[in-house]
């Protein structure tokens, strides 16, 4: 949210693979991450803002992982992505909601 100019966009998508395990995708339409940095930036206090700490993407790998997941910054076009796969539903979940 804060890469992401005023008026901008950030997008949650929820996918189902096909072995049963989710997926999401934060999308944005902000600057994108550059290829050389998309493993750097999960790095403790690694940071390019003046304002921040380094932290908010390390301790989401960090929980992630503990829960047996994996998270990257992968290419999506314009903007960065943030994908978080590998995680398993519940018996019976199909992971498909309702907006009602």
């Amino acid at each position: 949210v804060q890469a992401v100019p005023k008026g901008g966009r950030v997008n949650v998508r929820l996918t189902v693979e096909p072995d049963k395990k989710a997926r999401i995708d934060v999308c944005d339409n902000g600057p994108g991450i550059p290829p050389g940095l998309r493993e750097e930036i999960f790095r403790p206090y690694y940071t390019t803002s003046e304002k921040g700490t380094g932290l908010g993407l390390a301790v989401v790998r960090r929980i992630a992982l503990a829960h047996q997941w994996e998270v990257h910054c992968v290419d999506g076009g314009a903007g960065a992505v943030f994908r978080i796969q590998g995680i398993r539903l519940a018996d019976g979940q199909t992971g498909e909601s309702s907006n009602g």
